[in-house]
């Protein structure tokens, strides 16, 4: 799982989660899984337990097998972080104005 561990390992901890949980609920297997979505026994185990990064056709594919929306699967977007030094944003909304208004700027100091 390359990139940032700690924003890495919670995406894939909570797919991971409600992958498990689902198929559980459903009372599959993950061999089940597995033959439904096209993917192998042991990728669906690693995807369980959040050692495997999953492509997005993957994240689709085990969807359709669990029988939810592939949102259903994903954690919900968390608001952006600010580059270090820079004041935090409070709302995306805020964060996106901001870079909004720094293009302005940038904009105007090339005319």
């Amino acid at each position: 799982m390359g990139g940032g561990v700690g924003l890495d390992e919670g995406i894939y901890g909570a797919l991971a989660a409600r992958v498990r949980d689902r198929r559980a609920k459903l009372e599959m297997s993950q061999q089940q899984v597995a033959a439904v979505s096209g993917l192998t026994r042991s990728s669906v185990a690693s995807i369980e337990t959040g050692r495997q990064s999953v492509a997005l056709h993957h994240v689709y594919a085990l969807a359709r097998a669990l029988d939810v929306s592939p949102q259903d699967l994903l954690p919900p977007v968390a608001t952006p972080v600010a580059p270090a030094g820079s004041e935090r944003p409070r709302s995306v909304e805020l964060f996106v104005a901001s870079l909004a208004a720094a293009g302005s700027s940038q904009r105007r100091k090339g005319a």
